[in-house]
């Protein structure tokens, strides 16, 4: 409390030159005045701190003991705005500049596509324009649903739609379709891919059938392709004699979460070959059998190599050719944190391996235990991530390809 008070009232640093140095500070007490921070620099010689508001009675007091004080350097608030005024262009500038900052940050300046390959980017750009994402438009008014479902209706060849702003950034996150033509048209659901946490829904055809927070499980259908019943729609089909269904569009973005499981051993054994070989020639002719070399080597520990030939000129004919290489094992001593770092960067590129391309890591949780009854340490790695959390579903049977 005494340092803010003294950053806010403003204080300074002190110097006092005189051979009665200990009376002036007696002084300064009996008078109230607070010194603080005294270092004695030489017999004569007192660095200190006052409040500046109490500087003018202590060179009074000084000047009455023979004492020369003299201010070294002035700090806290007071003195801050002091300086500040001197140079008011200086801080109109930087004021003008965060302000200008601020407004700036308040639009969008860049839109770029990522994921398009056969359509060309200049069009989804063209149309998302016309949706109301464009450089230069204000953040607030961006409608990211608005501008999903203008693309998915515009450019049938995007199987899936989603609109990131970021900053005075945004990314149109577009997947194309791998099927055509009647397969577009074909009536079905957009079921779950895996189980999930919805965060955001962008119809584009069909009835939602879940809302954001509602935790889905893979399968479980999210956008009906079914016509609701009394709509125009449904009457206009069935009274045509067509089934009720149309082919579900739209986006369901959600958080769901990979895992990658692996382990390693606490030690590690290494083998080295001695120079000891061990030959066996085996040659079987029909039923007979030559066996040249003992079928086992004079040592324990050994590598076996295995060669086998059977000529078709010649039936019933094998040569079999087997060389034994003696080893020496040696175990190597336990090494935990060895064994953690290998087991955990396992487990964390198998979870990474298994992530989509348009997938956005937002969270990684980690867990590595030692199994010390099977010699082994494992670990854990849970990524959670949001990305589309649907896919398209026919009506009578699994999709053969998102759609």
């Amino acid at each position: 409390m005494r340092a803010l008070s003294s950053l806010f009232r403003g204080y300074v640093i002190i110097r006092a030159r005189g051979g009665r140095l200990e009376a002036l500070v007696n002084r300064a007490v009996a008078q109230g005045i607070g010194l603080w921070q005294l270092e004695r620099a030489g017999p004569e010689l007192l660095v200190a701190r006052v409040h500046a508001g109490d500087f003018p009675a202590l060179a009074r007091a000084a000047r009455g003991l023979g004492v020369d004080v003299s201010i070294l350097r002035k700090e806290g608030l007071p003195f801050v705005l002091i300086r500040a005024g001197r140079r008011q262009a200086f801080v109109a500038g930087g004021a003008l500049f965060a302000a200008l900052l601020y407004v700036l940050a308040q639009f969008v300046w860049f839109v770029q596509v990522d994921g398009a390959g056969t359509v060309p980017a200049d069009e989804i750009l063209a149309v998302a324009a016309e949706a109301g994402l464009r450089p230069g438009v204000l953040r607030e008014r961006v409608q990211r649903d608005v501008v999903e479902r203008r693309l998915h209706l515009a450019i049938p060849r995007l199987a899936w739609v989603a609109v990131d702003v970021r900053g005075a950034a945004a990314t149109v996150r577009v997947v194309e379709r791998t099927v055509l033509g009647d397969d577009v048209r074909r009536p079905g659901h957009i079921v779950a891919s895996r189980d999930g946490v919805v965060e955001r829904i962008a119809l584009v055809r069909g009835e939602a059938l879940v809302a954001p927070g509602e935790t889905v499980r893979e399968g479980q259908p999210l956008i009906s392709g079914m016509l609701p019943p009394g709509s125009a729609e449904y009457e206009e089909r069935v009274a045509q004699g067509e089934l009720p269904y149309v082919r579900a569009a739209g986006t369901v973005q959600g958080r769901t979460w990979y895992r990658g499981l692996a382990e390693a051993a606490l030690a590690h054994s290494s083998e080295t070959e001695t120079g000891r070989v061990h030959r066996q020639l085996v040659i079987s002719v029909g039923e007979r059998r030559v066996e040249m070399g003992s079928p086992e080597p004079p040592f324990a520990d050994a590598r076996w190599e295995l060669w086998e030939w059977s000529p078709g000129w010649f039936p019933g004919l094998a040569v079999t050719w087997r060389v034994a290489r003696e080893v020496r094992r040696t175990q190597a001593p336990p090494d935990p944190v060895a064994a953690r770092e290998e087991a955990l960067a396992q487990a964390r590129t198998q979870a990474l391996a298994q992530l989509p391309p348009a997938a956005e890591v937002l969270d990684e949780q980690v867990s590595v235990w030692d199994d010390t009854a099977a010699g082994v340490v494992r670990a854990a790695v849970t990524i959670e991530v949001r990305q589309e959390l649907g896919r398209f579903e026919p009506i009578g049977g699994p999709a053969g390809g998102p759609g």
